[in-house]
């Protein structure tokens, strides 16, 4: 159990920012992760994304197992709901993501056999792509 959510914590924190939506939102993103899980926070760690119009919306690398059920994209900010399943267990993951100018932060809640766990992401644009 505690593998499973562990294995999507970790594919999380490699893919921020998770979705993106305008020609504000594209570049190369430098984001700062952590994640709450049973009242434990655990360190995070910086990842550098570069977000492009082939992957507007972002999965997780987790397989084939998982797949985007909805987005929306209002003003500055995009909501998000995917299920996946991992190693025979159903997880159910919603996202929230802001960005104002060059920062954006984020929130992504993993739910899987009746256990939370939050990722939460600060970030800068770095600028373009390289």
């Amino acid at each position: 159990m505690k593998r499973v959510l562990l294995s999507l914590a970790l594919t999380f924190l490699a893919n921020q920012p998770a979705l993106a939506a305008n020609e504000g939102f594209l570049g190369e993103w430098e984001v700062q992760t952590s994640v709450e899980l049973m009242g434990m926070s655990m360190p995070g760690k910086s990842v550098k994304h570069c977000v492009t119009n082939d992957d507007l919306v972002m999965t997780p690398d987790v397989g084939e197992n998982c797949e985007l059920k909805n987005h929306t994209i209002k003003g500055n900010t995009i909501t998000w709901h995917m299920t996946c399943t991992i190693e025979g267990q159903d997880a159910h993951i919603d996202g929230l993501a802001s960005y104002v100018g060059d920062t954006m932060t984020s929130t992504i809640n993993i739910n899987s056999m009746g256990i939370t766990m939050v990722n939460h992401g600060t970030g800068k644009r770095l600028g373009p792509c390289k």
